[in-house]
């Protein structure tokens, strides 16, 4: 009878583990989405596992910087995870294993080491000299190797909206077209590719990667239109969102002006706003989400926007048209220093004219259409370039 009795818990048991086997084959463990991309500041992400009840699952991260925080489960659930702020030098790749699938992590890397020069349409590593017709809607620029050129698109043309849509690290031709359509294109032999309409008539322009991406987003600043009215930042990122959703931060009011800049240098613009009435700057940080404030300038300064130390941070600092002083408070300790460098007029070009890393005070004076640019490297460039109505595009978006 025992002999019996053991031979049937035996089947039993061989039928159970066959039967899991036989079970064990039908599980794909789908992972949705497949990948995700993160800036170089890191954050939480998730993706779903979906399979029948009885197949059970364990996430591993394959690399350190990767920590899971709820991985285990059968049938359909979700995977939650952390990925570390990358400070190293190069973009990185890691996977998260379920069953016999993977789920792929891509981040950038941080924005100081891997600086992208302002307003580079040829990839040199140093600001254009360009200007924005907008009488006839053409881009005019001196380039080293072509000399003068002019683009245009074939479009009706509203207004111009240089960035780095593309994130191949130069700058691109753009434009919002009259029926709010944005197109650009990034070279000549690379195909204008447009982008849904954005923004409303009267907003600020102030497109950039505000998702730390190393793509630019469309982006605008709206005022509020009465005195303590609450004003917004609206942009449009690219950094998964394949549905094309809209963020929005309230972040100042009436009278307040827009300035683009990445204050805390985690590769993400933040919203700042400069208050001419009190000479205020607000810096709302992407890195940490908090606010700060700075008394740096008076009214009638212009905001300027630019590293000027070359650490990778954006220093707060302003033109002062009545004096034609610039006054630039350093990232790195709050401390300031000043030039004298223009008149009043003038109209200040921030850019890295001489390709070292670090922004170059620069005006250009309408009246003779000259370019006035003090290298970080040392001595001067002069050159003549545009007048009139021309919009010299390093000042395009300043406020």
């Amino acid at each position: 009878m025992k002999t019996i009795i053991f031979n049937t818990l035996l089947l039993f048991a061989f039928f159970l583990v066959s039967s899991n086997e036989a079970k064990a084959q039908y599980c794909t463990y789908t992972v949705t989405p497949a990948s995700a991309n993160f800036s170089a500041a890191g954050g939480q992400g998730n993706f779903s596992v979906t399979d029948y009840d009885f197949c059970a699952w364990q996430a591993v991260s394959n690399v350190n910087w990767i920590t899971i925080n709820s991985g285990s489960g059968s049938g359909t659930g979700q995977i939650t995870f952390t990925v570390e702020a990358n400070a190293s030098q190069a973009a990185r790749t890691g996977t998260i294993s379920v069953g016999s699938n993977t789920f792929v992590v891509n981040q950038v890397v941080y924005f100081g080491l891997n600086r992208k020069t302002p307003f580079d349409f040829n990839g040199d590593k140093k600001t254009d000299f360009a200007i924005f017709a907008p009488e006839r809607k053409e881009w005019h620029m001196i380039d080293p190797k072509l000399g003068y050129y002019v683009r245009f698109f074939p479009f009706p043309t509203e207004r111009a909206v240089p960035a780095d849509y593309d994130g191949d690290g130069i700058t691109d031709f753009a434009i919002i077209s009259t029926d709010g359509t944005w197109y650009y294109q990034s070279t000549l032999l690379k195909p204008i590719r447009s982008l849904p309409a954005f923004g409303l008539p009267g907003d600020y322009l102030v497109p950039g990667d505000w998702d730390g991406d190393g793509k630019a987003d469309q982006a605008v600043y709206r005022m509020g239109a009465k005195e303590s009215e609450q004003s917004y930042f609206y942009f449009r990122g690219s950094l998964n969102n394949p549905d094309g959703n809209i963020t929005f931060i309230p972040f100042g009011k009436y009278g307040d002006l827009p300035i683009m800049g990445d204050y805390d240098g985690d590769g993400r613009l933040d919203p700042t706003i400069f208050r001419p009435s009190v000479g205020e700057w607000w810096i709302l940080r992407s890195s940490d989400k908090t606010s700060r404030v700075f008394q740096f300038g008076r009214n009638g300064d212009k905001p300027v926007s630019g590293d000027f130390t070359g650490d990778g941070r954006t220093d707060i600092a302003i033109f002062r048209p009545s004096t034609g002083e610039w006054f630039i408070l350093r990232s790195e300790d709050n401390s300031y220093y000043s030039a004298p460098f223009g008149r009043n007029g003038d109209i200040p070009v921030v850019g890295d004219y001489d390709g070292d890393g670090r922004d170059d005070i620069g005006v250009w004076r309408p009246s003779n259409g000259f370019w006035y640019i003090a290298k970080s490297s040392g001595g001067f460039l002069v050159v003549e370039f545009g007048g009139g109505s021309n919009i010299p595009i390093p000042a395009i978006y300043l406020p």
